[in-house]
């Protein structure tokens, strides 16, 4: 995977400056797609496939391009080595309040790095942090196995929006850094 080419300082003149894929991966029923709604992405006309955020960078004030990929929770997407290829950033979602979701991250983490011929950065989201009441794992447990893979974790709600904007901040903080 080639980093993005645009460079440098922003120009208001010059529009957007970088546009970044963000593959969005994690199983059924985790809330990849509400993530994405509460963070304010838009359909793309066109373009069933991904779903777009248009943010700041803190540093430059330059706009920059979100699309998120949404795998749909699809365990085997059928055209998951191209999204890949594709991709320069992966963002795991799991659920919090299922047993197995934890697991998810250093198995995606490994399964996404055998494929990351660029080093493209890999970032965990526990989604659901609105029902504390059942979770079934740990804060500390989930970064405990984050910090196994030098993973960025952050719990997010989809549903009432609490660490949604600092989870975007992440991802593109993460992309912009591994873009430079």
């Amino acid at each position: 995977m080639d980093k993005m080419s645009s460079k440098g300082r922003c120009d208001s003149s010059e529009g957007v400056n970088y546009t970044f894929n963000i593959l969005v991966i994690g199983k059924k029923r985790v809330g990849k797609t509400s993530f994405m709604e509460s963070a304010g992405c838009k359909d793309v006309a066109g373009h069933e496939d991904y779903k777009q955020l248009i943010v700041k960078d803190i540093d430059s004030g330059c706009p920059v391009t979100l699309n998120f990929f949404d795998t749909y929770g699809g365990d085997k997407i059928a055209n998951e080595n191209e999204m890949y290829k594709k991709a320069h950033c992966v963002l795991c979602i799991a659920d919090i309040t299922t047993p197995d979701g934890c697991d998810i991250f250093l198995r995606s983490y490994w399964h996404t790095k055998s494929r990351n011929r660029g080093g493209i950065p890999f970032i965990a989201f526990g989604n659901k942090s609105d029902l504390e009441n059942i979770r079934a794992w740990s804060t500390k447990q989930a970064r405990t196995d984050c910090d196994c893979g030098d993973i960025p974790y952050i719990e997010v709600s989809s549903k009432t929006g609490k660490n949604v904007q600092e989870g975007i901040r992440i991802v593109t903080d993460a992309t912009l850094q591994w873009a430079k």
